[in-house]
């Protein structure tokens, strides 16, 4: 059996966003002060597909008040990022689906917003 570890890079988004710059109380549904921008998140440049296993150390930084933890810019972005990997490393063909397994390591885990509860395999808390 052949096995390769790969890292994978990306930029990390900026410094200067928030959480609500991507999450804003109020939406301007109406276009009254300008069309919506939305700001970017860097993705890996690099192709990365046919991966079996996406490992992923996850950030928690912060008390989740706005400022890190679950409310984390670069934690949505880290799990953005593996989001991406599992499912263009999942889709071989149109019609052919195969298993990728994700593992993420730190006290914050997955965002359950992306990845379903009924996928979760095994969870563990290490204290």
């Amino acid at each position: 059996m052949h096995v390769e570890t790969v890292h994978v890079r990306f930029d990390h988004v900026g410094e200067d966003k928030k959480w609500e710059d991507f999450f804003p109380e109020w939406i301007d549904e109406d276009h009254k002060w300008g069309p919506p921008a939305c700001p970017d998140i860097p993705m890996p440049v690099q192709d990365y597909r046919y991966l079996d296993v996406i490992v992923a150390r996850v950030p928690c930084r912060g008390d989740g008040d706005g400022g890190g933890g679950m409310r984390d810019v670069f934690r949505l972005q880290v799990n953005l990022v593996v989001a991406n990997l599992a499912v263009e490393s999942g889709l071989v063909k149109p019609d052919v689906d195969r298993a990728v397994y994700v593992v993420f390591v730190g006290s914050c885990g997955a965002m359950v917003e992306m990845f379903r509860c009924d996928d979760l395999v095994c969870l563990v808390f290490l204290v």
